[in-house]
């Protein structure tokens, strides 16, 4: 099995390479990991490679540089023999700020990353992927299917990344690729650590979340390796939240029914 995964250093996309380093072994792994942080790439790799079965390639890479992505992923495939079973566009950046002052700049970084990064990705594994009969799985986030004030430019840039899912299901099934996404909803990762050390906040959305708990980056994981797997190979086009049922409690309550 040969799969590439983005923003693998470090949160969500740290747990799917220990995952399928994990569930994936057996089969003989090739895994090459992208991310812009070298050194906690270098020690995750190192890590994995001591696992019977995996080798671990990682590649530091900025995607938010077209140049530098296509760089990438052009060694990737090298590293790969041009044969892919996997991709797993899960980069992802979050630019705060209200929507009457957010800059340009921002705004579009987080298309950069977050959306334009996984069509290309996913553009130059096509043929790679076609060979193995191969599947995508990008991570999208329920911000990008409900509004997240504050969160503007994040939260089009995973309404956009979910489109971007269904249309490359559509297209590219007829050669095989399935393509999904998984919407996290809050997970405690690097990126949000700052936000959950506030004890009464942290509280107040775990009591949000119908299960009682915010996600660890591992429920997310075991989704993503879920339909990358032989069990979903007719599952494509789909958006599957892991949200802890987080997404329907935001849904407003009917009005209960006037009586006679």
């Amino acid at each position: 099995m040969k799969a590439i995964v983005t923003g693998a250093a470090s949160g969500i996309g740290r747990a799917i390479a220990q995952r399928l380093a994990a569930d994936w072994a057996e089969q003989g792994l090739l895994l090459v990991l992208l991310d812009r942080s070298a050194a906690p790439l270098a020690t995750l790799a190192e890590e994995l490679n001591n696992i019977d079965g995996v080798d671990v390639f990682g590649l530091p890479a900025d995607l938010s540089a077209p140049e530098e992505l296509a760089q990438a992923v052009s060694t990737a495939l090298d590293r790969c023999d041009a044969e892919v079973d996997l991709l797993v566009n899960n980069a992802g950046i979050s630019a705060p700020g209200n929507l009457r002052d957010l800059s340009l700049e921002a705004w579009d970084l987080d298309f950069a990353v977050n959306t334009r990064a996984a069509f290309l990705l996913s553009q130059a594994c096509y043929r790679a992927l076609a060979r193995r009969r191969g599947s995508i799985v990008m991570t999208g986030s329920l911000s990008g299917s409900e509004p997240s004030p504050g969160l503007g430019a994040y939260s089009a840039s995973k309404a956009a990344t979910i489109m971007l899912v269904k249309l490359l299901a559509r297209e590219w099934g007829p050669v095989g690729i399935r393509v999904n996404s998984v919407s996290p909803g809050s997970v405690l990762t690097g990126m949000t650590k700052r936000t959950y050390a506030d004890v009464e906040f942290a509280d107040r959305r775990a009591a949000a979340i119908p299960l009682g708990r915010v996600a660890e980056p591992e429920d997310i994981a075991a989704a993503v390796v879920m339909l990358a797997g032989a069990d979903a190979r007719y599952i494509s086009g789909v958006d599957v939240r892991v949200d802890g049922g987080w997404g329907v409690a935001l849904m407003p309550q009917a009005a209960a029914a006037p009586r006679a």
